[in-house]
């Protein structure tokens, strides 16, 4: 630690790992578990791939793989306040204070929540186009 609990802020990946252990140590069960059960089923998600640490823990930070039709389905739920064709999957209540900018502004065109990064209403999230590798043209045949 560099400084007491609460008087800066700086992301930490590491940190944010310690969220999996604490899980798997209040639920007795590991975080991918309770995500498969609570979220990918109630959202039919079953092609996903998780990442983990050497003692097993998956990783909180990153490394979940996901079709793009299935993460549109995650930013679906969320753009929802929680619901999926009319049935809350993730209280609207947790959800609110979860993306709710708790800490000052970062280097990411925003803020931080409870575990997620939150844009401004009016930020810009831009992908430079250097960075994006373009699909060849589909070519379509008649027979």
């Amino acid at each position: 630690m560099v400084s007491a609990p609460g008087e800066v802020f700086k992301y930490n990946n590491r940190a944010i790992n310690i969220a999996s252990g604490v899980i798997r140590k209040v639920t007795g069960k590991p975080m991918e578990a309770l995500l498969v059960e609570h979220l990918f089923m109630p959202l039919n998600i079953t092609d996903y791939k998780f990442r983990h640490d050497r003692a097993g823990n998956t990783w909180a930070m990153d490394g979940l793989e996901l079709k793009v039709s299935d993460l549109v389905k995650i930013g679906s739920l969320l753009a929802d306040n929680g619901q999926w064709k009319g049935k809350q999957i993730i209280s609207e209540k947790w959800l609110s204070v979860a993306t709710q900018a708790s800490l000052g502004s970062l280097d990411r065109n925003g803020a931080y929540g409870l575990g997620l990064f939150v844009l401004e209403p009016e930020a810009r999230l831009t992908i430079p186009s250097a960075s994006v590798t373009p699909w060849p043209a589909r070519v379509s045949t008649v027979t």
